[in-house]
């Protein structure tokens, strides 16, 4: 039988040892502690959760649209076997290069069934591309309309920006809106922006995808539309755009009229929208009024892609995803996605071209003019989008 030996037990307690039964035991705190303790918790629950639901219900507000070329292709015929686990491309024609293309208006001649001779000003073979795996790029299709969503329109701006796997600089090529490709829906050749306006069961971002991977052999990933109203918020909401010419410039032909001083001026949104679709811009030089001599398609394009680079740029002056998400939040209505692109997927986009914009590339899409048997003006392309942007080269 073992009797407690005074003194012991006050010598071991002080030392730390405690007996059986008494491990693990800790005093209760106060009850002001425990209330302090919990409403600390609930405070950084309500912190996060509550920024959490505000982004949801404003991406919940971005309005979707499905979005599926591999399907389409499939409804069009023009399916092929998967190579490189990216989407099936139609097999293109052999290439061409610029070096081959006779002046214009590429006269044919051939002998009808009737036995008469015609003569048709038919264009040469659309220079195609290699086909390049899914996995090379991150591509996405980013339009311009002139009308609201869901209208009968053609696309006013198309721009593919490419991001490629490897690390290296980001693209962001425009393509002419009267590029005069093969046409998915039905054969023949039509200019790419009446593709916006679909093929019976397929989609118009669906056909202007199809249209656009056939001719650059790149997988398009992702779609984005913004129709003019929704451009200038955009453009607002970032704080304007800065645009500098050298001459006051002006065009009546605009909504709202362009009107720029000499100089460096930050427009807003519909100024802004004047300016990148100026097709008139005139300039008073030396108090002469007078035509910006050059001023096209290749003009607007690179006016576009000043304007969208601009915006990148901003983006560097984010701290954080969430405030990338703030300013979408912002923006209820001003741009559609397409149905397959997640909420982080599209924040994460946006944060990886994060203060890139001084490093993206933008090369230009060479074209030749060329009027159709009707009399219609469009634009050829000269040499195969690979080249345009360097893939394979050494």
């Amino acid at each position: 039988m073992f009797h407690r030996i005074p003194g012991l037990h006050d010598i071991v307690g002080r030392a730390g040892v405690v007996e059986p039964g008494e491990a693990n035991v800790e005093p209760k705190r106060p009850r002001w502690e425990r209330r302090f303790f919990v409403g600390l918790l609930m405070a950084a629950l309500l912190a996060v959760s509550i920024p959490v639901s505000l982004v949801l219900l404003s991406w919940g507000r971005v309005e979707r649209v499905p979005f599926d070329p591999g399907s389409a292709r499939e409804q069009l015929g023009t399916a092929t076997s998967t190579t490189g686990g990216g989407p099936a491309l139609a097999e293109p024609a052999a290439p061409w290069s610029a070096a081959e293309i006779p002046d214009p208006p590429f006269n044919v001649t051939w002998v009808s069934t009737t036995g008469t001779v015609d003569t048709h000003p038919a264009p040469p073979p659309v220079p195609v591309s290699p086909r390049i795996p899914d996995s090379a790029h991150q591509a996405i299709l980013v339009v311009g309309s002139d009308r609201p969503i869901g209208a009968t329109r053609r696309a006013d701006v198309i721009m593919l920006a490419l991001i490629p796997s490897d690390g290296s600089n980001p693209l962001l090529v425009s393509v002419p809106r009267d590029l005069y490709l093969d046409n998915p829906c039905g054969g023949g050749r039509e200019r790419i922006n009446a593709a916006l306006n679909g093929c019976g069961a397929v989609s118009g971002p669906d056909l202007l995808a199809v249209a656009i991977e056939d001719f650059t052999g790149i997988p398009v990933d992702h779609y984005v539309v913004f129709d003019f109203d929704g451009f200038a918020r955009v453009i607002d909401a970032a704080g304007g755009v800065e645009v500098c010419v050298d001459h006051p410039t002006f065009d009546t032909n605009t909504t709202p009229d362009l009107n720029l001083p000499a100089g460096c001026s930050t427009l807003d949104g519909r100024m802004a929208l004047s300016w990148v679709r100026s097709r008139k811009t005139r300039q008073m030089v030396d108090g002469v009024e007078r035509s910006v001599p050059g001023v096209g398609d290749h003009t607007r394009q690179a006016r576009q892609r000043q304007v969208v680079l601009q915006m990148i740029q901003r983006l560097s002056g984010y701290s954080s995803p969430a405030q990338i998400v703030s300013l979408a939040q912002s923006l209820p209505g001003a741009f559609v996605l397409d149905s397959g692109l997640s909420l982080t997927g599209a924040v994460g986009i946006a944060w990886d071209l994060r203060g890139r914009a001084g490093s993206i590339r933008t090369p230009t899409i060479a074209v030749t003019s060329y009027t159709t048997a009707d009399g219609a003006w469009v634009a050829l392309p000269t040499r195969p989008f690979a080249e345009t942007i360097g893939w394979g080269a050494g």
